[in-house]
């Protein structure tokens, strides 16, 4: 029997990098917005700040 994907796993992304680093930001934030990660979200926001630029 075929596995059954959801609508999130078969989406397509125009813009891969933006929705990488969206991905992360919003698992950083399911995760409780740990400190110890807060300077490498600050990177991931502005990667995904200038992926976004770029369409």
């Amino acid at each position: 029997m075929p596995k059954k994907y959801t609508k999130a796993e078969l989406t397509v992304f125009k813009n891969t990098v933006a929705a990488l680093a969206a991905a992360v930001i919003k698992q950083w934030k399911l995760d409780g917005c740990p400190e110890q990660d807060k300077e490498i979200i600050k990177a991931w926001e502005a990667v995904l700040q200038e992926a976004q630029n770029v369409d």
